[in-house]
């Protein structure tokens, strides 16, 4: 099987139990299809998208919350080159654009930015890396355009795009731009897991609303654990990944220090 084949696999692998977790705390899931293109900068290179952002509709706050819902929006992009051994991934990006719904009176929808974060897996370009960044970093920020937004809802809801507004003005006071965070490789798969373990599992096991049953939340997330660690998913690691672990080992702890290039000017 062929890399791309791998990774069309392993995202139509996740839509299952999204929604089963999504579904068990009475939200919905608009899962889209991922695509792929040939880097313009390097034909090797593909770049795998999604359609549009996948969608969470009436997502608690948390998974114990009762009253405060919210709409979310996940989408992100992994560059890889198809022809090359694992790890192959050679860049990657990821966003969650979190949205407080609000029925206008005229029968309309009002959806309000609360929040928004974008994950960047850097890679080096020609073997040089971005002084002062992080490997692995989150910033706040916008990643959608009023215009995307208006779409993705009105596709899922059934609305037309003119009964829909859409207010990011609060992207200039939600937090500073510039800090960049140290992380883990937050790809699109793990900002997915990260999502659905504050929101849909946590605390422990959920009620599967109308089902008179019980839905076993730890079950559940760990199967999307598994498929973020399998040995499938060629995107789990990739050089900078790897990189990353020979500095932590090397140096026999880890620290925020080993995230920066410019660790290895004190080696």
């Amino acid at each position: 099987m062929s890399n791309s084949a791998h990774l069309h696999h392993l995202w139509q692998r996740w839509n299952t139990p999204l929604k089963t977790i999504v579904k068990s705390r009475n939200a919905q899931l608009q899962f889209p299809n991922l695509q792929e293109k040939v880097n313009s900068r390097n034909g090797d290179h593909l770049v795998y998208h999604l359609s549009h952002p996948l969608c969470i509709l009436n997502a608690p706050q948390k998974a114990s919350s009762r009253h405060k819902y919210m709409h979310i929006l996940v989408d992100g992009h992994f560059h890889f080159n198809e022809s090359a051994a694992h790890p192959c991934l050679t860049h990657a990006g990821a966003n969650v654009t979190i949205l407080r719904p609000q029925e206008l009176d005229n029968g309309g929808l009002k959806l309000i930015l609360v929040d928004a974060l974008h994950f960047d897996v850097e890679s080096p370009q020609n073997g040089i890396r971005k002084g002062f960044h992080p490997f692995f970093h989150v910033q706040r920020g916008t990643s959608h355009s009023d215009d995307v937004i208006k779409k993705v809802f009105a596709d899922a809801e059934g609305w037309e795009i003119e009964q829909i507004e859409v207010d990011q003005s609060a992207k200039d006071s939600i937090g500073h731009p510039y800090l960049r965070i140290p992380t883990p490789q937050l790809d699109l798969f793990a900002v997915l897991t990260m999502v659905v373990a504050d929101c849909f599992c946590n605390p422990g096991v959920v009620p599967a609303l109308g089902s008179g049953g019980d839905t076993n939340a730890e079950a559940l997330f760990s199967s999307l654990l598994n498929l973020l660690t399998e040995t499938t998913n060629i995107v789990r690691e990739g050089d900078t990944s790897r990189e990353l672990r020979a500095r932590v080992q090397a140096g026999q702890f880890m620290s925020a220090a080993h995230w920066y290039p410019e660790w290895s000017m004190v080696q």
